[in-house]
């Protein structure tokens, strides 16, 4: 995202640019649909593949086990993408004014017109970075179902374009089309209620992944 925005020399601040890298920058399905997925969302298909599996079952169960995986490949997968935007914030922030003037017009923008371009900052990272989340446990989940790294990184993305399309031709909630859930902003009135629209969505969806997840898991385990 750096060296994309490096030759935006018409951004008049830190925000516009960050704008400018998240959405106009060609690095958007990286940062959010393949980076995340890379920290952790593998390990257990790197365990089943070491014949791990087992080892770690019995001792803490199988349950814990998996759930423990999901958990861990969830966060690490929204802390993967919370500290790259910082560090394409740090980087970009030098020579640029953090704000100027409203450039953006998305659900957390009234924290700009009240002056809080810091909590603007923030929710927006902690926004996309629940996008990031989502990726992550559901590259998690497929390699329960195939405990193959490649299968995990790949087969999330094919189910994001293929709901893409499904939300092309079937009427589904705002909130939870494709698009809203991934790649924009759904506003749902005040600054808070969109952001906990969005985690409430996404936590949902883990939710049942995790779910899933471990009833994968044990039956594999179970016939092994």
């Amino acid at each position: 995202m750096a060296i994309a925005t490096s030759g935006k020399t018409n951004s008049i601040d830190l925000i516009n640019l960050l704008a400018v890298g998240v959405f106009g920058s060609g690095t958007f399905l990286l940062t959010l649909c393949i980076l995340p997925v890379l920290p952790y969302s593998m390990a257990y298909a790197s365990d089943h593949r070491a014949q791990a599996v087992r080892l770690w079952s019995v001792r803490i169960g199988i349950a814990r086990y998996a759930v423990s995986k999901f958990i861990a490949a969830v966060a690490m997968g929204m802390l993967a993408y919370i500290l790259g935007m910082a560090l394409f914030l740090a980087v970009s922030s030098i020579g640029l004014p953090l704000f100027t003037e409203m450039t953006v017009d998305d659900g957390y923008a009234c924290l700009l017109a009240e002056g809080r371009p810091i909590a603007y900052l923030l929710c927006f990272v902690l926004h996309y970075a629940f996008s990031a989340g989502l990726f992550a446990g559901c590259a998690l989940f497929f390699s329960a179902c195939i405990p193959n790294a490649f299968a995990a990184m790949v087969l999330p993305i094919l189910c994001y374009f293929v709901y893409l399309r499904i939300c092309n031709f079937v009427a589904v909630p705002e909130a939870v089309s494709a698009v809203e859930l991934v790649q924009s902003i759904y506003a749902a009135g005040s600054p808070m209620q969109t952001l906990f629209t969005k985690a409430g969505a996404v936590l949902a969806v883990l939710a049942v992944l995790c779910f899933l997840s471990v009833i994968l898991i044990r039956r594999r385990v179970f016939h092994e």
